[in-house]
């Protein structure tokens, strides 16, 4: 499974997933994965997911270590953003 690089503070871009793409998410409290979310927006580091359930734009944004590549990815196309 694609993990995300995580920040490294050398200055250098960080290597992450692009708007639309499908993600997983480290979950805050167990630390499983969950899935069924969309890259929304990327900020400086930071990426704001859309759930794909209901549409909605999560409260909180996510770093690139907190996030990895759904393998639905592959077979599915590119989820729109908006």
């Amino acid at each position: 499974m694609d993990q995300f690089a995580a920040p490294n503070g050398d200055g250098y871009p960080v290597v992450g997933p692009e708007v639309g793409e499908l993600v997983e998410v480290a979950t805050r409290f167990t630390g499983s994965w969950s899935r069924g979310f969309v890259v929304a927006d990327v900020e400086q580091q930071a990426y704001r997911l859309r759930r794909l359930s209901d549409g909605q734009l999560l409260p909180i944004a996510f770093a690139a270590h907190e996030l990895r590549a759904d393998p639905r990815r592959r077979d599915a196309p590119r989820v729109g953003a908006a």
